[in-house]
């Protein structure tokens, strides 16, 4: 030993002695050294003879003591790695060490003779085992530990009853070894086992573990193999683990703190849970007893149906195994609330895409692709996160409120129509079930920021549904292949429909008055602009800013709705409202399909004089209406009785081969309707072709010129009051019966078919323009002229009643087609006096004429001479030239008169020098009004008279 020089201490002794020196190279530098090495029999340096009893001795790692020791403690030389040193004493040797100071591969006493032994163990806590063998006795004089000494620390482990040291006390008997730590420390703790991380197999870091098992904790560690069986007090999980081997794991008990896989077979007495612990799948677990505090909770996964009092469900969905549960209601649910899953198992279950489990939760938020059978949820379900979340069956048909704002995707989703789906996120559904329902135009159930967030690939149901509606249009080449679905609503608007049942009527409530802005809509797919969608605008004055479109505005019940500005172009206005004021305008011409009233007692009035609209058709199918249009051009009127319809046009243009005036009427539908000037009426202020009419029992009245290319009765009664002289009736079609009513001073044309009856009551003139006219009644004013004109070939009267006294009552328009006269019997019964029913002359006729053939007589007569000299007919004129009887250069088919007959002037104007006198021409009187010579005249009387002089061509041959 040395004198004390601080900087060269190497080793400091219990007695308080010093080693000195140098032991760290070139540098002198100090390191600790408290040994003594026997070489030869002397030992290596000086001081170890005088102090050995507080010396580390250096012997081999296996060490077997001689009779009698007395060091300080033992230092080990040749240990392998992981290498426990071991000190056998026989029965025949005492060992006493003074100061055993035990290094970091500890150290184990194997004791048949006698130890008293001093401990100074480290602060890293080596295994320390003093094993009692025998009559062996073990003394510990005292333990020292660098550092404060932690609760629940092992420092030592030994068989001997005799141990004894300050603070210290022996757990876990019962077995072959007591564990020895700080007074107060957990039972439970000190006897666990764990496995030596840095060895393989059957290696625990405590060296009692494998004698006392029984009577020990294992605690599972992350990944482990069991190479060996072995039975443990129990089975305790502290981390996530992975457990393999075919060795069998036996247990009092298992205590299930986390998560994780046990391939190799655990039987097992008793099994804790408690609900702060995680899932466990086991390959094959025997289980008798089940503690826990969870009902209805998962305590674990098993290909073993042998687990005690566990109820079991969801079999073999995972990997072989099923699931089983503590309570008596199992279900394969995931219960996930405030950010927990109430299911243990349910953090490991939905990574496998074998999705068998429910997810029950309200709002969830998935860090990694997870798989689930369905989602239950009482009303509403949110979903939000990083990651996909795949669903076998989406059923939210019980739910009213579903946000997807993270990737979902359903291989089968069904809804209710009360389901509203709002979409941020790609939602992808192979099959959209629709509701059971019929669910149209109340918004569509699922609502998609972006069209691109929606791919539905297959839709089933029966009814209509409106699937889908987004702000911008969807793409249509993604749905033109889906069966059922359109996009409508300029393709804003999914809907599907079956083949059976298409329905394409898309309604928007207009909430606002600017038409172009979107916050003026209830929808977001709105407006729709198509024939097909119906606009239902609530203000009381909505601006359509000129924009064209093809839609439907639809002015209901509740709608304050009174003035409609800037229109441009629409298909139709619909008015289903009662007692309303409603005011049409635009700063253009403006055009649409149709105005339909449905309401009734609504004032109605479309344009100004200024701007003009374009209707195709007007349908008022209501009462006590008034509709004022400043038309440009109508094609249809349909109207029901009461109903005042006034079309103005201030307009007055020149009348073209189609259309007179700028107002057009291609049809007229008129039902139950009075078409006059009077309260319920239709009024034309301007002139109108009309080119056709199909109606009932009614009477219309037109106070400006009509042409009516065509007309269809379908009901007896129809009257037609025509008040515009150059109006016209072109045809007739239909069998019905209908009157024709023209005023005086009025001139009007009348054309019909075969078939088609009218009776007319006429003060003005009428001219019949068609091939055949058929009249049933015909009563004549006093002024009344009635027409025959030359395309009538055929005329057939059923009754004339006339207020004529004189003149005739027909006119016949030169011709030279026949005309075929078909009188009825009593025809002209209401005649009392005779009259002129037409003369004869212009026209071919084919039945008997009177008046030596000048006329056709009505009326009731007795001698017909005496009849034709108070007609005035009596008198007869004729004129005969090279082209034959001439009366107003017409062929005068009256003609040649006869002197048996009347009194029959007949002059004779030829430009022939000579002329055969006709056979058997008898007039009274002959004039001859050209220089001609008559020839072969035999047997004729009458006065000849002549303005002509000529002394030698003037002359009558009579040979």
């Amino acid at each position: 030993m040395r004198p004390n020089y601080p900087n060269q201490v190497m080793c400091t002794l219990k007695n308080g002695a010093k080693r000195f020196g140098y032991n760290g190279g070139d540098k002198n530098e100090v390191k600790e050294d408290c040994t003594c090495t026997s070489i030869d029999g002397k030992w290596d340096k000086d001081d170890c003879t005088e102090f050995l009893q507080y010396f580390q001795v250096v012997v081999d790692c296996s060490y077997t003591t001689y009779t009698n020791e007395h060091y300080g403690g033992y230092a080990f030389k040749g240990c392998k790695e992981n290498q426990l040193p071991i000190v056998t004493i026989p029965e025949s040797s005492t060992v006493i060490l003074e100061d055993m100071r035990v290094k970091e591969n500890g150290v184990h006493f194997e004791v048949s003779g006698k130890l008293t032994i001093s401990l100074t163990i480290p602060s890293s806590y080596p295994q320390i085992l003093l094993n009692q063998v025998g009559s062996g006795t073990i003394t510990i004089s005292s333990v020292t530990v660098e550092g404060d000494i932690p609760f629940d620390q092992l420092l030592f482990i030994s068989n001997s009853d005799s141990v004894t040291a300050i603070g210290l006390t022996g757990y876990c008997s019962g077995g072959s070894y007591r564990r020895y730590a700080k007074e107060g420390s957990n039972e439970e703790v000190m006897c666990d086992c764990h496995f030596n991380e840095n060895i393989l197999g059957d290696y625990y870091s405590e060296v009692d573990c494998e004698k006392d098992s029984e009577y020990r904790n294992l605690i599972l560690p992350t990944t482990r193999e069991i190479t060996a069986p072995r039975t443990w007090k129990s089975l305790v999980t502290e981390s996530i683990f992975d457990i393999s081997g075919k060795h069998k794991l036996k247990a009092g008990s298992m205590t299930v703190t986390c998560s994780g896989i046990i391939k190799t077979p655990v039987e097992v007495t008793t099994l804790t849970s408690n609900k702060n612990n995680g899932i466990v799948f086991f390959g094959e677990l025997t289980v008798t007893t089940i503690n826990t505090d969870i009902t209805n909770d998962v305590v674990l996964l098993s290909s073993s149906s042998n687990v005690g009092s566990l109820s079991k469900s969801c079999d073999g969905k995972i990997n072989g195994s099923s699931r089983f549960y503590t309570g008596t209601d199992p279900k394969c649910n995931c219960e996930y609330s405030e950010k927990s899953f109430k299911q243990r198992d349910c953090y490991v279950l939905p990574k496998y895409e074998e999705s068998y489990f429910s997810l029950v939760t309200s709002s969830y938020k998935p860090i990694r692709k997870e798989y689930y059978s369905n989602i239950i949820s009482t009303s509403s379900f949110s979903l939000s996160g990083s990651e996909t979340l795949t669903i076998q069956s989406c059923d939210f048909s019980s739910l009213k409120s579903v946000t997807i704002e993270s990737s979902l995707y359903c291989k089968v989703m069904s809804v209710a129509k009360t389901t509203k789906i709002k979409v941020s996120a790609l939602l992808t559904v192979e099959t959209f079930n629709i509701p059971s329902e019929k669910y149209i135009n109340n918004g569509a159930i699922i609502s998609v920021t972006s069209p691109e967030y929606l791919l539905i690939k297959t839709v089933s149901g029966n009814v209509c549904s409106d699937i889908a509606s987004s702000t911008n249009p969807f793409n249509s080449d993604t749905y033109k292949t889906v069966q059922g679905c359109t996009l409508l609503s300029n393709n804003k608007l999914l809907r599907y429909c079956p083949t059976s049942n298409t329905e394409d009527t898309v309604k928007c409530f207009m909430k606002g008055s600017d038409y172009t802005t979107s916050s003026s809509f209830d929808k977001e797919y709105c407006p729709c602009e198509s024939a097909n969608c119906y606009i239902y605008p609530t203000t009381t004055s909505i601006d359509l800013k000129l924009k064209p479109m093809e839609n439907n505005f639809v002015i209901g019940g509740t709608s304050l709705t009174q003035e409609i500005t800037n229109l441009k172009t629409i298909t139709a206005l619909i008015i289903t409202s009662d007692s309303k004021t409603i005011n049409i305008l635009s700063t253009e011409t403006a055009h649409f399909q149709s105005l339909i009233v449905d309401g009734k007692s609504n004032t109605i009035s479309l344009g100004h004089s200024s701007n003009l609209i374009s209707i195709n058709k007007i349908n008022v199918n209501s009462e006590q209406n008034r509709v004022s249009v400043y038309a440009q051009s109508i094609s249809s009127i349909f109207s029901k009785t009461t109903n005042i319809i006034h079309i103005i046009n201030p307009n007055e243009v020149n009348v073209n081969s189609m259309t007179y005036g700028t107002t057009t009427f291609n049809s007229i539908t008129s039902k139950d309707i009075l078409i006059s000037n009077e309260e319920s009426s239709i009024s034309l202020t301007s002139e109108a072709k009309i080119n056709s009419i199909s109606t009932d029992a009614v009477t219309l009245q037109f106070n400006s010129k009509v042409i009516i290319n065509s007309i269809n009765p379908t009901a007896m009664g129809v009257l037609i009051k025509l008040y515009k002289s150059e109006s016209e009736i072109k045809s007739s079609t239909g069998t019905y019966l209908y009157t024709v009513y023209c005023p005086s001073a009025i001139s009007i044309k009348i054309g019909m078919e075969s078939k088609t009856p009218i009776s007319l009551e006429s003060y003005g003139t009428v001219e019949f323009t068609s091939s055949t006219i058929t009249l049933d009644t015909v009563s004549s004013g006093s002024s009344s002229n009635l027409i025959i004109g030359s395309d009538v070939t055929t005329f057939t009267l059923n009754k004339i009643i006339t207020q004529k006294t004189y003149g005739e009552i027909f006119t016949l328009s030169p011709s030279t087609n026949q005309l075929t006269i078909n009188l009825a019997t009593d025809y002209d019964s209401s005649i009392t006096n005779p009259m002129i029913l037409f003369y004869t002359r212009a026209r071919r006729v084919n039945i008997d004429k009177q008046c030596d053939g000048v006329a056709i007589l009505s009326g009731s007569y007795s001698d017909e001479i005496t009849t034709c000299k108070t007609l005035g007919l009596y008198n007869r004129e004729c004129r005969l030239t090279d082209s034959g009887y001439i009366y107003n250069d017409f062929t005068d088919y009256s003609c040649p008169c006869s002197s048996t007959k009347s009194n029959c002037k007949i002059s004779l104007f030829s430009s022939q020098s000579t002329y055969q006198y006709p056979t058997g021409l008898q007039p009274t009187t002959l004039i001859l009004e050209s220089d001609t010579a008559l020839t072969s005249i035999n047997n004729v009387i009458y006065f000849i008279r002549t303005w002509i002089y000529s002394s030698f061509t003037n002359k009558v041959n009579d040979n």
